[in-house]
C-alpha cells in the first residue's frame, strides 16, 4: 500500500485510465500529478495521499467517502471532482485540471499587488463558492492565493480541499490531517484557530480577507517569526491604509472588518464582505462604515407625547382635524436601517482623517521566513 503511495506515478498508468505525465505538487496532505484521461482525451488532475497519512487507521475510507461528498458540490466557481477508486488499496480522487495557473501567479505578474477593483471581480466570485460550501455544513480551512486557481476562460476556482472540515461533526467526519498538524496555513488562519476546534464560516471570511489584504498591499497584515507568534499577533492587524495609503477608504474598511478578531464581528457572510469591497471600489463605504449614508426617516406617524416615550407608551395630541396617519406601521430605525442596507449591524467607530500615514505607523519592509516565502515560491501551473 505505501509503495504506491510514495512512489513517483509519473509513466505509470491509474486504474487503466489516467496516464500519469507529470507531478505538478508536493503538499501537506499529498502529491498532485497531471495526468490524461484516455477515455475523454482530456487532461485531469490525479490526487494521491501521503503515505503517513495512511497508515492511520480508517484513514483511506474516510478519505474516498468525502470525496465522494465533494462531488456533490456542484457549483462555477468550485473545482469539480471527477472521479474517486483505489489502486492496490490506496485512495485517489481525480481533478479538473485548471490551466490558468494561480491568484497568486498572477499577483506576481502584477507587480505585486493588484488594483481593488481587479480584487473586488474575484472577491465576488470566490465569497459566492465559500457561501455555497458553507450552506453545506463544509469548511474549506486553507483559503489563499495558491489554492484559488483560473480556468482557460479566466475564471477563478476554489481548489485544494486537503482540509475541508464539516462544521457539524458526526461520527464519520473526516480529519484529513495527520495528529498534531495544524490544519490549513498559519499565516492565513484565523485567532480563533488557537482557541477552539469549533469553528464557524467565519473562519474562512478571515482567510479570505487575508489574501484581498495581500492582493492590494503586497504584504500580510502582521509581521512575525514563526507559526506561533503569527497566530498570537492575528489579534492587531495593521490598517491596510498604513500599507497602502491609495486603496480607497471604504475597501480598506471592508477587508479590516474581515479581519476582525471576533469571529461576530465580521460580516455576516462571504457574500457580504465582497459586495462592501465592490461598494468601496465604487466609492461608497462599506454598509455600516464610517460615512456610509444615513437610515431613511421613518415613515410618518400621529405625534406622540415626548413625555411618553420614556414608558414606552404612545399617545395621540388631540386635534380639532386631525390629519391622517401615513399607510402602513411606523417602522423603527433600526427596521429602516435592514431595508436600506440588510441585516442592522452596530455602528463602528468613526474613523480618524485620512491623511498622510504617521511614519512611525508605516508598514516594516517585509521580513524573512514565512512571510517572504508567501511571495517568493514557485508557481504552481494548476491541478488541487
Amino acid at each position: 500500500m505505501s509503495a504506491f503511495a510514495s512512489s513517483n506515478l509519473v509513466g505509470k498508468t491509474v486504474d487503466d485510465r489516467y496516464e500519469v505525465t507529470d507531478r505538478l505538487h508536493e503538499g501537506g496532505m499529498g502529491t498532485v500529478y497531471l495526468a490524461t484521461d484516455t477515455r475523454l482525451d482530456r487532461k485531469v488532475v490525479v490526487k494521491v495521499p501521503h503515505a503517513s497519512l495512511l497508515a492511520e487507521r480508517g484513514f483511506a475510507e474516510r478519505f474516498q467517502r468525502e470525496i465522494r461528498s465533494l462531488m456533490k458540490l456542484d457549483h462555477p466557481h468550485i473545482v469539480k471532482v471527477y472521479d474517486a477508486g483505489k489502486l492496490t488499496h490506496v485512495p485517489f480522487a481525480v481533478f479538473q485540471y485548471l490551466s490558468g495557473g494561480s491568484l497568486f501567479d498572477r499577483i506576481q505578474k502584477e507587480g505585486g499587488k493588484q488594483e481593488p477593483a481587479d480584487v473586488a471581480d474575484w472577491l465576488g466570485q470566490i465569497s459566492g463558492a465559500l457561501d455555497f460550501m458553507h450552506s453545506k455544513n463544509l469548511l474549506h480551512r486553507d483559503v489563499k492565493p495558491g489554492n484559488l486557481l483560473y480556468d482557460e476562460a479566466g475564471h477563478l476556482i476554489l481548489a485544494d480541499f486537503g482540509v475541508v472540515k464539516p462544521t457539524q461533526r458526526s461520527e464519520h467526519d473526516l480529519e484529513l490531517t495527520m495528529k498534531g498538524q495544524i490544519p490549513g496555513s498559519p499565516e492565513f488562519m484565523a485567532p480563533e484557530s488557537t482557541g477552539t476546534d469549533d469553528l464557524s464560516p467565519a473562519y474562512d471570511q478571515y482567510a479570505l480577507g487575508v489574501t484581498a489584504y495581500l492582493a492590494l498591499t503586497g504584504q500580510l497584515p502582521v509581521t512575525y517569526k514563526n507559526t506561533l507568534e503569527a497566530l498570537v499577533r492575528k489579534k492587531d492587524p495593521r490598517p491596510i491604509l498604513a500599507v497602502n495609503p491609495s486603496v480607497p477608504p471604504g475597501v480598506a474598511a471592508a477587508v479590516m472588518r474581515a479581519l476582525s478578531s471576533k469571529p461576530e464581528d465580521r460580516f455576516a457572510d462571504c457574500k457580504g464582505f465582497a459586495e462592501a469591497v465592490k461598494a468601496g471600489v465604487e466609492g461608497a463605504p462599506a454598509p455600516g462604515a464610517p460615512g456610509a449614508p444615513e437610515a431613511p426617516a421613518p415613515a410618518a406617524a400621529a405625534p406622540i407625547e415626548v413625555s411618553d416615550l420614556t414608558f414606552g407608551k404612545k399617545k395621540e395630541k388631540k386635534k380639532k382635524d386631525p390629519e391622517p396617519a401615513a399607510e402602513g406601521p411606523m417602522r423603527t430605525a433600526s427596521e429602516s436601517i435592514t431595508l436600506a442596507f440588510g441585516a442592522a449591524r452596530p455602528a463602528e467607530p468613526a474613523a480618524k482623517p485620512l491623511g498622510k500615514p504617521d511614519p512611525a505607523q508605516a508598514a516594516p519592509p517585509v521580513p524573512g521566513g514565512m512571510q517572504t516565502q508567501i511571495l517568493t515560491k514557485p508557481a504552481r501551473t494548476g491541478g488541487n
